[in-house]
């Protein structure tokens, strides 16, 4: 399970993330998971407090050379459970 926490800087993130508009430009495909429960894999995400994290992301803006943002990974939310998915070949598959 991706038990995600959202860090306000990048230094204090393991992964850096962009929101992508375009479902064809994304790495993986995310779905928000309501209840901690049924989060599994990469793609199931559910948000928790620090120190039940998993997983420290922080958010960068597009183009956002600073934090690196052209190595970051590229998610799109889908709103079905059974469209999560990655969609591409990436590092991080299997370490969220």
């Amino acid at each position: 399970m991706a038990k995600i926490h959202v860090v306000k800087q990048a230094y204090e993130a393991d992964v850096v993330a962009v929101k992508v508009v375009d479902e064809r430009e994304a790495d993986i495909l995310v779905f928000v998971e309501p209840g901690g429960a049924r989060a599994m894999g990469d793609t199931r995400w559910f948000y928790v407090g620090k120190f039940q994290a998993t997983t420290k992301l922080f958010w960068a803006s597009p183009g956002d050379a600073n934090v690196g943002e052209a190595n970051a990974l590229k998610v799109f939310f889908v709103n079905e459970e059974s469209e999560a998915k990655w969609v591409k070949d990436h590092r991080l598959r299997g370490q969220l």
